[in-house]
């Protein structure tokens, strides 16, 4: 009998422990800080909370919505300040109901958890003020959208400290490829990418990769480079691709006369219209697109840094 006894006890005592385990996923969820998020906004929106929210524009689950509500309506979400500065018309032509929000903001757009959502550092940080800006360059050509100036900075102080001498960086093959290709050097995160830039011997041992700090200057110059590399993000394309791009003439691409007062789309062409165009070199006689203009071969390299599919 007292055997009995005993092993019913020891079973109500593992059925309770059984029961326990089971119960602790379902109190921690009833207690997750996104519930209290949703039930400050309800209490201030006057509308129900509205559960875990999760749209997949790319295919990849986000889940930011859960805890980010209101952000298109006039309601205060959870008492927090609505969006300034561009953020109203961004909102307007990118609805995070269909565009979701990893794609401009970066993030761990699976996460519920403040803290695993919002990473400080690393290839899911979450991008603020200048950073922002590579966003626009996974979804958008650089140059073809006003809010991407940061990163259009940053690609010309890439090309201008000369770092495409040593590194790849999607279809642009480096004249002597000494350092690590570049193409996927995004997902290291801006903090990584901070010190290879302003102190690259304490990064890497023995490189004999200068330190660009003197030539950076200010924090903006910083940011502007750190912000174009965040956008290379990819596997880089296969080898030749960029050479294919090099050696073709301009009528490859621009064939007829150009439409009298049009503007190039090239952000780096625009930039450069003083030192290539046409009536630079020939007045008014310009010849037939022909051949190529060897003032734009000794530039097309650069074309891949934004055509060069190197931003996943």
């Amino acid at each position: 009998m007292a055997g009995a006894r005993f092993g019913a006890a020891a079973f109500a005592a593992a059925a309770v422990v059984a029961l326990a385990a089971a119960a602790a996923p379902i109190a921690g969820e009833l207690g997750a800080e996104w519930r209290g998020v949703q039930r400050r906004y309800a209490s201030v929106a006057g509308r129900p909370a509205p559960g875990v929210r999760e749209v997949a524009p790319t295919g990849e689950p986000e889940r930011c919505l859960t805890c980010h509500l209101g952000v298109n309506d006039g309601a205060a979400a959870a008492g927090r300040p609505r969006p300034r500065g561009p953020h109203p018309a961004l909102l307007a032509a990118h609805p995070p109901e269909r565009d979701g929000c990893v794609s401009c903001h970066g993030g761990a757009g699976r996460a519920l958890a403040r803290a695993a959502a919002h990473p400080a550092t690393g290839p899911d940080e979450l991008r603020r003020g200048p950073l922002l800006a590579a966003g626009c360059a996974r979804r958008h050509t650089i140059g073809s959208v006003a809010g991407d100036a940061p990163v259009r900075a940053g690609l010309a102080t890439f090309v201008e400290l000369g770092c495409l001498a040593c590194h790849r960086a999607g279809a642009v093959d480096a004249t002597t490829e000494f350092g690590p290709d570049l193409s996927a050097a995004g997902r290291r995160g801006s903090a990584y990418l901070r010190r290879a830039v302003r102190e690259p011997t304490k990064v890497f041992p023995g490189t004999k990769m200068p330190d660009f700090a003197p030539a950076l200057g200010d924090r903006g110059r910083e940011d502007a480079l750190v912000a174009y590399l965040l956008t290379l993000r990819g596997s880089p394309p296969p080898r030749g691709r960029g050479d294919a791009l090099a050696a073709a003439p301009c009528a490859a691409c621009h064939r007829g006369p150009k439409p009298a007062g049009a503007a190039h789309r090239c952000v780096y062409l625009r930039e450069h219209a003083a030192e290539l165009r046409c009536a630079g070199c020939h007045g008014a006689g310009v010849p037939a697109a022909a051949g190529d203009c060897p003032a734009v071969a000794r530039r097309r390299f650069i074309c891949g840094a934004c055509h060069g599919g190197s931003r996943g």
